[in-house]
């Protein structure tokens, strides 16, 4: 018998910051970091507090059962875990209002947000093309602008002004619109027994690599425009992601031949391999930026 606590914590799903933790990486990578306390004190807000909040909230209001993103047999969600989401948010909050106003606005702004998004009652989710937009701009482009402000101590309009900081901003987007649909696949037949048509499932199958192919290739435009002249760092990319790239193009092929269906195993190592890549391409950036290596 799996404890309380337990489960808990299985429906906070902690392993899922591994694939969000890119966007924070990336944007490190074009700061030039002027509080590196700050910066571990966010990357632990984020990572260790905040998503895995926003996926025990997720889990309370789930209503399509079967597997979750990340949790493939979920057990039954405690009663005391939607308590526990409310004293992590209110933590997180109290902790970015101790660091700055700006970051205290984005950090309770990204919590209702993904609040509105899950609550039964709002369910933003419930509308595809609603809900790719709030996701794509709350967890990419604000997670970029929270990141870069934190780390570069700039005020978040001067950020979005300079191009740098709007490639960055697109280039997270990228990252993120690519995932989205991709992370849904598996939870097809799910949601059409539960009547509910995710953006993934109003694009399909097909669409869906298809739409992930244009906004990876996006991402990477972007990020090759703010690395140059410094080609070294696009070999790198093209280098480290090339796993990623040889399984997604398996999956591509496959996908627009036949009409299979990706199962919870698929998802989870296509999701968490492009997620390991990019983590890794970043932290070798700063670190050779750095001198560490």
């Amino acid at each position: 018998m799996i404890s309380t606590l337990t489960r808990a914590l299985l429906h906070m799903r902690f392993h899922l910051s591994a694939l969000l933790s890119p966007i924070f990486f990336m944007a490190l990578c074009f700061s030039e970091v002027k509080s590196y306390r700050d910066v571990l004190l966010l990357f632990i807000l984020l990572h260790l507090i905040v998503y895995p909040s926003r996926n025990g909230f997720n889990s309370i209001q789930d209503r399509i059962g079967g597997s979750l993103t990340g949790l493939k047999t979920p057990p039954p969600a405690p009663g005391f875990l939607r308590i526990l989401t409310l004293i992590l948010d209110a933590t997180a909050i109290y902790i970015a209002f101790t660091m700055s106003k700006s970051t205290f606005i984005l950090v309770t702004f990204y919590v209702i947000a993904f609040r509105a998004y899950s609550f039964r009652y709002i369910q933003l989710k419930r509308f595809p093309l609603l809900s790719f937009v709030m996701v794509v701009g709350v967890q990419g482009a604000l997670i970029y602008l929270l990141t870069s402000h934190v780390a570069q101590q700039r005020s978040v309009m001067s950020i979005v002004m300079s191009k740098e900081g709007l490639a960055g901003i697109l280039a997270a987007c990228g990252y993120v619109a690519a995932g989205y649909p991709l992370l849904n696949l598996f939870r097809h037949k799910q949601e059409e027994k539960a009547k509910l048509k995710s953006f993934s499932r109003l694009l399909g199958i097909k669409d869906s690599f298809l739409f992930s192919t244009i906004f990876l290739a996006g991402m990477s435009l972007m990020l090759f425009y703010l690395f140059m002249p410094e080609w070294e760092y696009i070999f790198l990319f093209l280098l480290i992601n090339s796993p990623t790239l040889g399984l997604f193009i398996i999956w591509y092929r496959k996908s627009w031949r036949t009409s299979f269906f990706v199962d919870y195993e698929d998802t989870m190592r296509i999701s968490f391999l492009g997620g390991f890549t990019m983590n890794i391409f970043f932290i070798v950036v700063l670190m050779l930026e750095m001198s560490l290596i």
